[in-house]
């Protein structure tokens, strides 16, 4: 019923949002529109695990591929970016009862959000070198020790985001990047109805007029 609506979907039609979320679907679509990523494995094997390892000079990561929060005995939890140490390798059989995103650890100046409503980007910087519980993944949320603020992307990077999330089908998105010490921006996610407020709260950028002026621009959905 909903697939019928004549309405302008933000941040697109469900089927549309639940495919753009598929992390391989939106990293291939990234790959096609020129973004720099990083060198990619998606696996449940273990014996994979020892070879990004190896591949990586012992620098890597792992990510959920689903990254939604889960409970154990009734406590909230999420699994976020970890640095693979040897001591994860001793243990690698446990990664047979869920596929594993893997890559090589990407040196960081900083991290950004960027936000995508129809042809509007807005970026936030995110500087979590002084934190140590969140320089590896910025969801912690430490906010005494993280810095916020605008980001200027350049032209060409910016217009490549638009572009990623209107070929996905959407017209909204959160999409997140690591910029290297060299001025490299890397792609590492789509997320298709990612977090904006903290974007608008800590960065002091416009999403919410953003959101509220594609809804109401006059154009046919």
């Amino acid at each position: 019923m909903w697939s019928l609506l004549n309405a302008r979907w933000l941040p697109g039609r469900r089927a549309d949002e639940l495919r753009a979320h598929n992390k391989i679907f939106h990293l291939a679509r990234a790959i096609d529109l020129g973004f720099s990523v990083p060198d990619t494995t998606y696996t449940n094997d273990p014996a994979h695990l020892a070879d990004a390892y190896e591949s990586a000079a012992g620098r890597l990561v792992a990510k959920q591929i689903a990254s939604d929060r889960f409970q154990i005995d009734g406590a909230q939890h999420r699994a976020y970016t970890t640095v693979v140490t040897r001591r994860h390798l001793t243990s690698r059989h446990r990664l047979r009862h869920e596929p594993v995103i893997l890559q090589p650890y990407v040196p960081k100046a900083v991290e950004l959000r960027v936000i995508v409503v129809g042809g509007r980007v807005l970026a936030a910087e995110i500087d979590a070198s002084a934190s140590r519980a969140a320089r590896d993944d910025w969801r912690h949320y430490d906010n005494d020790r993280v810095r916020y603020s605008p980001h200027d992307l350049p032209a060409e990077v910016a217009l490549r985001c638009a572009r990623l999330v209107a070929d996905v089908g959407l017209t909204y998105a959160a999409l997140d990047f690591i910029v290297t010490p060299g001025g490299e921006y890397v792609f590492l996610e789509l997320n298709s109805n990612g977090a904006w407020g903290f974007v608008e709260l800590w960065a002091g950028l416009p999403v919410s007029d953003a959101i509220a002026d594609r809804l109401m621009d006059g154009e046919k959905p």
